[in-house]
């Protein structure tokens, strides 16, 4: 238990905060919020995510999440276009486009800017040789939560 003048004492003495036993969790992880948003802001890196489906998205921004990256969405082959020309990202995360024209303005623009990136395609896909130098990595669009960590920690450090 604190003594009475124990929280105003501490403070004085130049500690961030003062919390008394026994610890009301809510009061803790706030408190542990307030102090290190910055240094959570800061650290913080951003992912541009483009799925064909709403549901893969939905998956992958999950995942994305839970490695504490700040996401952005692309909601279509435009949205996402616009997202690499002029969003700030660490990132991106993205299915093959169709038609192969947008692909290779995609992949050309990811080179350009220097831009980490994991591209998620199907079996059934040839990777031209251009996507391979473009494209960080190229993966299978089911791959799993542990492949897809991996990658995101190789690519991004």
């Amino acid at each position: 238990m604190a003594l009475k003048g124990d929280r105003d004492r501490y403070l004085k003495e130049g500690m961030d905060e003062y919390i008394p036993k026994p610890i009301i969790l809510d009061k803790f992880f706030s408190i542990l919020k307030d102090i290190l948003a910055d240094k959570i802001v800061a650290d913080k890196k951003r992912a541009l995510i483009y799925r064909e489906t709403k549901i893969e998205t939905r998956i992958l921004e999950e995942i994305v999440k839970q490695l504490n990256f700040e996401i952005i969405i692309s909601n279509s082959i435009d949205e996402l276009i616009e997202n690499i020309e002029y969003e700030s990202f660490d990132i991106l995360l993205t299915d093959r486009v169709k038609p192969d024209i947008v692909h290779e303005q995609i992949g050309k623009r990811l080179e350009e800017k220097s831009i980490p990136s994991i591209l998620f395609i199907d079996k059934d896909t040839v990777v031209s040789g251009i996507d391979k130098i473009r494209f960080s990595l190229i993966k299978d669009k089911f791959t799993n939560y542990n492949d897809i960590k991996d990658s995101l920690n190789s690519l991004i450090k």
